[in-house]
């Protein structure tokens, strides 16, 4: 989708930006190297987005937990 508003989408992009970077600081104890943690804060935002998306399609925040539930399971050992 292109941005409406290149101001807008500059700082979503500054957004996702900073939680991938929390994510990464979050894996910092993990054995991974700095590349698979990156992919894995990456996908872990990608996760987070998708389960509130599943959650407003479902009108229910109970994907919501589900999801994010499972990620931190499924990514942090």
């Amino acid at each position: 989708m292109s941005p409406v508003d290149k101001d807008v989408a500059k700082a979503l992009l500054k957004i996702y930006n900073n939680l991938e970077y929390y994510y990464f600081l979050a894996l910092r104890d993990e054995k991974l190297s700095e590349e698979e943690k990156k992919s894995l804060a990456k996908m872990m935002v990608s996760t987070v987005e998708g389960a509130i998306m599943a959650a407003k399609a479902a009108q229910d925040k109970a994907p919501y937990i589900q999801i994010v539930q499972q990620m931190f399971k499924s990514f942090i050992k």
